[in-house]
């Protein structure tokens, strides 16, 4: 596409009316969470409206393209002033904004934590904020595409233990690099639209164990809470959950999962029996993504230990 040299926009006719009518007022509400999306993502926008509801955010939740840190304890707006300069006879120069900055506080545990302090980094991840009333995002420069803040620093204090009446707390730490995109560009869109996606919680880790297994057509597995592993973990049993993994002799498929009560494990059976050295490796998946969800909207990720198939 040809584009027109010294051609930087009309700084009259360019400028935006500041009339508000009277339907135009939106309030965002308090602060809910935060979605760190993948680098880069990003979704058409096609004559006004964009692919962007409760389906299509628990897939990218799903293929783990969005993390969602919702329930947060406290927030805090950290941006620093914009820069400016002073001439020697006291004229000021604004030199550039500051850079958008927040904190957010989660009294959630220390297994949140861990998984909070698994995200840091600078540069990784684009953000999404959660409110009351809907998600803050952005859109492009040249308004075709929804995407996330443009993210740099995601930084995650030390664990905070608990401390008098000061409860454990885990506090993330973000910079947006693009003060003009989040004053400018910025989108809100309301639950009321997309689905309620302050609900999702994000996929719980799962640690999958599977014993000894011999030949023949079904094995057990075990399903319990990486957090605790005392917590079984129920309504997986739906073959449609799980690939087999490992490798056998001969293509082999599970046929069928069943919850055992009084064992606290699953019961599966495969469509083609087991021989001596085939290994089997359960995996949560439906198939196409690593996480699934189960009836009531949970999302749960994980994979079994290597079992290798005895006589």
């Amino acid at each position: 596409m040809a584009i027109d040299l010294n051609a930087y926009g009309n700084c009259t006719t360019d400028l935006k009316g500041t009339g508000v009518g009277s339907c135009d007022i939106t309030e965002f509400g308090d602060a809910k969470g935060l979605v760190d999306f993948k680098k880069g993502w990003s979704t058409a926008i096609t004559e006004g409206t964009v692919d962007f509801d409760l389906a299509s955010y628990k897939t990218l939740v799903k293929s783990l393209t969005a993390f969602p840190l919702v329930d947060i304890y406290d927030f805090s707006q950290d941006t620093p002033e914009n820069e400016k300069n002073t001439s020697s006879t006291g004229v000021l120069t604004e030199i550039r904004s500051g850079k958008p900055q927040f904190s957010f506080m989660f009294a959630k545990g220390s297994c949140f934590h861990k998984a909070l302090y698994d995200k840091r980094g600078n540069g990784r991840w684009d953000f999404g904020i959660l409110f009351e009333t809907g998600i803050l995002l952005a859109t492009s420069s040249d308004g075709t595409a929804l995407k996330a803040f443009d993210g740099g620093m995601f930084s995650v204090e030390t664990f905070k233990l608990v401390q008098g009446t000061d409860p454990q707390m885990s506090t993330a730490i973000i910079q947006l690099l693009d003060a003009d995109e989040f004053n400018a560009r910025h989108i809100f869109l309301p639950f009321s639209k997309t689905g309620d996606l302050d609900e999702v919680k994000g996929a719980i880790e799962t640690s999958i164990t599977t014993g000894a297994i011999s030949a023949g057509s079904t094995f057990s597995v075990s399903v319990v809470s990486a957090c605790n592993t005392d917590s079984s973990i129920l309504d997986l049993d739906d073959e449609d959950k799980w690939v087999l993994g490992g490798t056998q002799a001969s293509a082999t498929a599970i046929s069928s999962v069943v919850y055992n009560a009084s064992t606290g494990e699953y019961d599966f059976t495969v469509d083609t029996a087991l021989i001596a050295t085939d290994t089997v490796q359960p995996k949560l998946s439906d198939g196409t993504y690593d996480v699934v969800e189960d009836a009531l909207g949970n999302m749960y990720k994980g994979t079994s230990n290597l079992v290798e198939v005895t006589a």
